[in-house]
C-alpha cells in the first residue's frame, strides 16, 4: 500500500513539474479568465457605469474551473493520446489510474492558484465581502468545482480515436456553455425552454453556476435548493469518473493511425 501511494504522489509530482517547465502552458488558462476581469476592474475605476460586478466574477469563475477541466485536462490528455505518450505509460510499472491522480491534482493545484488570483483581484475591487470566512468559501468551492470537469475531460479524451477527442472536447464546451447561459433568459419558447432545462440537468456547469450565483447573492438565478444541485455535482462526477476508467480500460492495447 505504501509503495502503490508512493507512484502515485511520484507521479503527481513530475506531473508538475513538466507543466511549470512551459510555465506559459501551465498559466496560459488562468491568466486567459483573469486577463478580462482585471481590465473590467480597470475600465470600472475610471467610468462607474461600467462596473461590472459581482456577476461577472461568478461568470469568469465557472468559465475558468469549466476551461481548467476540459482545456487543461481532457484536452492535453487526448493529445498526449495522440502522440503516443499512452502507450509508453502502459508500459511503465506505474498503477493504471495513477496517470489520471497525477493530471487532476496538477489541476487541483492550477485552480486553487487561479482560485487565489481572482478573489485577490476581487477584494481588492469591492466585489465580495471581505469576511475571511466567505473567501474562504468562495476559494474552495472554485477549487473543488474543478473536480467534476476533470472527470468529464477525462472521459471525453478517450471517446474514439484521439484525433476524434481532440475535435470533441471543444465542441463539447460551446454546447454546455451555450446550455448554460440559455438558460438564464426566458426568450425561447417553452418548448425549447423545457429542451434546455432538461439537457442542464446533466451539465455540470449548470449546477455549479447555479451554486456560485446563489453564492454570490444572485438568487433570481438559482433553480432550486443548493443542496440538490451540489448532489448532482457528486453524482455527475461518480459517473464521468466511472466512464472515464471504463474507456481508458477498453483503449488498452488499440492502435491509431
Amino acid at each position: 500500500m505504501t509503495r502503490t501511494w508512493q507512484l502515485y504522489r511520484a507521479e503527481a509530482y513530475y506531473q508538475l513539474l513538466q507543466q511549470l517547465r512551459v510555465p506559459m502552458q501551465f498559466f496560459s488558462i488562468p491568466l486567459g479568465v483573469l486577463s478580462p476581469y482585471v481590465t473590467f476592474v480597470i475600465v470600472g475605476r475610471f467610468f462607474p457605469e461600467f462596473d461590472v460586478g459581482p456577476l461577472t466574477l461568478v461568470m469568469l469563475g465557472t468559465l475558468g474551473t469549466f476551461n481548467l477541466g476540459l482545456l487543461g485536462l481532457g484536452l492535453t490528455t487526448a493529445q498526449e493520446r495522440a502522440q503516443g505518450w499512452m502507450r509508453l505509460k502502459r508500459a511503465s510499472p506505474m498503477p493504471p489510474l495513477a496517470h489520471f491522480v497525477g493530471k487532476i491534482a496538477v489541476t487541483f493545484v492550477t485552480a486553487a492558484l487561479f482560485a487565489f488570483a481572482l478573489l485577490l483581484v476581487a477584494a481588492g475591487a469591492g466585489h465580495l465581502p471581505l469576511h475571511f470566512g466567505e473567501l474562504t468559501r468562495v476559494f474552495v468551492m472554485i477549487t473543488l468545482g474543478v473536480l467534476p470537469f476533470c472527470a468529464l475531460g477525462l472521459a471525453l479524451a478517450y471517446v474514439g480515436g484521439p484525433n476524434t477527442a481532440q475535435s470533441l472536447i471543444p465542441q463539447v464546451m460551446l454546447v454546455l456553455l451555450a446550455l448554460a447561459v440559455m438558460s438564464a433568459f426566458d426568450v425561447f419558447p417553452a418548448a425549447i425552454l423545457a429542451v434546455i432545462e432538461t439537457l442542464n440537468m446533466v451539465s455540470p456547469v449548470y449546477h455549479f453556476n447555479v451554486l456560485t450565483f446563489g453564492f454570490a447573492g444572485l438568487p433570481a438565478l438559482q433553480g432550486g435548493p443548493a443542496w440538490l444541485h451540489a448532489l448532482a455535482l457528486v453524482g455527475l462526477t461518480a459517473l464521468f469518473t466511472s466512464l472515464a476508467i471504463y474507456l481508458y480500460r477498453r483503449d488498452e492495447g488499440k492502435t491509431y493511425g
